[in-house]
């Protein structure tokens, strides 16, 4: 995977600089985000996690363009001390012939998401993925390693982890309701299969409900579910909002780090985010009601996030 990594590197710069030098106005968009989050907890810890993203992007043709992101994390004012990483957790390519629209190759290190609201993994990936999306459908497929690990803007290397293939797909049923699916096999030594189901529906103006279903092999079957509703929708416009409660339930031995799958407990979240100024959004959350699968109670959890980007 090292070689794919590589490869895209080597690709990327080489046309990059080519297109930097043909036209930077045109050719290269920089951007990024800036995001600083706040926590509380009982226990006493009360870490302020801050995250910086640089990106930067170049269309070199009407069908190539290449990507690449620097993030950086620093956790401070903790129990376990200051802890500080830099990754770089984006450098791809992508081809998107212009001969079949919907269709894209991506090549690198780029982002995969699984699960209706992000819950199950949302990612660096190395590898290569496939893309297909036309009308209502959407498919994907791809095939890597995970690599870096990002929870509560806190960054981690992961150097032991399995390749993996993965497929997802989507199906708009009507303007309403959104159905889809994943399927991850592990292609390591200990091997793994997770499968998943999820939906979308809107239900009422400005209401929506989601959920999935996640199935991890593993000893006792265990299971994983999330369920959920959303009032609002936040965007671009300043002073729009939106409001979220979710159910999240994780049985024992549900473990799979390297897919964010976090087993062993079953929480409320409640979520509040709001678009305060231009570029500027703020989020409020409160995680209650944490059980163990044990049955033994866990403090609850506040938190504040700001998020700003340029």
């Amino acid at each position: 995977m090292k070689k794919i990594l590589a490869m895209a590197a080597v690709v990327a710069l080489t046309a990059g600089v080519s297109g930097y030098a043909a036209n930077v106005n045109d050719n290269v968009k920089f951007s990024g985000d800036v995001n600083v989050k706040h926590f509380n907890e009982k226990n006493g810890d009360t870490p302020i996690a801050a995250r910086v993203r640089l990106q930067a992007d170049a269309d070199l043709t009407d069908e190539v363009a290449v990507s690449g992101r620097v993030a950086f994390s620093n956790v401070f004012n903790s129990n376990y001390g200051d802890i500080k990483h830099v990754a770089l957790d984006r450098l791809h390519v992508v081809y998107s012939p212009v001969q079949v629209e919907g269709l894209k190759l991506d090549l690198g290190r780029t982002g995969v998401t699984l699960g209706s609201d992000k819950d199950v993994f949302d990612n660096s990936f190395d590898g290569v993925v496939a893309s297909y999306a036309k009308d209502q459908y959407a498919v994907e497929a791809g095939c890597g390693k995970v690599r870096l690990f990002e929870h509560h803007n806190l960054l981690e290397d992961i150097d032991d982890s399995d390749n993996l293939g993965y497929l997802k797909g989507s199906f708009d049923v009507n303007n309403q309701v959104k159905v889809g699916g994943f399927f991850v096999r592990s292609l390591g030594e200990n091997k793994v299969n997770i499968y998943g189901i999820n939906a979308n529906a809107d239900v009422a103006e400005n209401v929506s409900v989601f959920g999935d279903i996640v199935k991890v092999d593993a000893p006792e079957d265990p299971t994983v579910k999330v369920i959920g509703v959303k009032y609002g929708d936040v965007n671009d416009t300043v002073g729009s909002w939106e409001a979220k409660l979710k159910y999240y339930d994780a049985d024992m031995n549900a473990n799979f780090k390297k897919l964010e799958i976090s087993g062993n407990a079953s929480m409320w979240i409640a979520e509040a985010k709001a678009t305060v100024y231009e570029d500027v959004t703020l989020k409020a959350a409160l995680e209650f009601n944490k059980k163990e699968a044990t049955g033994a109670k866990e403090d609850n959890t506040w938190g504040l996030e700001l998020n700003y980007a340029f």
